[in-house]
């Protein structure tokens, strides 16, 4: 097993392991938390009940790979319309916690319908390690449809770059506070490697055909069957 490795100069934020990276599991949405699995259910063909969002195979590991970095302090940013940019946090750890990239940078070049009004950076104390040869994708929660901001996505060689800053975008001009320990990103560690594409013809015979088939069966055919008898299938 492979590790990721924090640090940070800080004792203060050392000593608080609440505000430490943790596994994305622990910092699913409270929505989500919520949502109990439900999977589909029929009696005699007849569709009773439908499986929700917890019940799709894309969602099961959605939440397993990654650690979510927390706030480490109170964060206030605000963003108006005159291009004045103002910022403030509880605890600084950094000479400058918040920077504002220019707008030349990225931001006029994004459709207006996009919503985006700037970028900002958080410039957290913690730096970030992996084995040679990985790097870490930087995401947002997934999920999480924060509407005044969320985390910028990226790729960072952590195996050679260290620093942990998060880039944000800004959605609104009003003011914006993210308070202690909410998940600001999340950092997905991966082995860089090259691949070739290849297409093939799933029709015909071969290992990629026989390998689909086997899988759908193991992982739809009871509920392809299901669906297939429901009522609203029929004429």
């Amino acid at each position: 097993m492979k590790n990721i490795t924090f640090g940070t100069n800080s004792k203060e934020l050392l000593l608080n392991k609440n505000l430490h990276p943790v596994p994305l599991k622990q910092a699913i949405p409270d929505y989500l938390k919520k949502l109990k699995p439900q999977k589909a259910k029929f009696i005699k063909g007849q569709l009773q009940q439908i499986s929700n969002f917890k019940s799709c195979p894309s969602y099961i590991d959605v939440y397993q790979y990654g650690y979510a970095i927390l706030a480490p302090s109170d964060i206030s940013i605000e963003m108006k319309q005159d291009g004045i940019f103002n910022w403030n946090v509880a605890n600084s750890f950094r000479q400058n916690d918040v920077e504002q990239h220019y707008n030349e940078q990225l931001v006029e070049h994004i459709p207006i319908d996009k919503n985006i009004i700037g970028i900002v950076k958080y410039n957290t104390p913690w730096k970030v390690f992996t084995p040679k040869g990985y790097s870490c994708r930087q995401i947002p929660v997934p999920l999480s449809y924060d509407t005044e901001w969320e985390a910028f996505e990226g790729i960072l060689r952590t195996d050679k770059i260290h620093e942990l800053n998060i880039q944000f975008v800004i959605k609104t001009n009003e003011p914006i506070f993210i308070p202690q320990g909410t998940p600001l990103c999340v950092y997905v560690p991966f082995k860089r490697d090259a691949f070739n594409i290849k297409v093939v013809d799933l029709t015909k015979n071969n290992k990629y055909s026989k390998l689909r088939s086997s899988k759908y069966l193991n992982m739809y055919g009871t509920f392809e069957k299901n669906i297939r008898n429901a009522s609203y299938f029929k004429d």
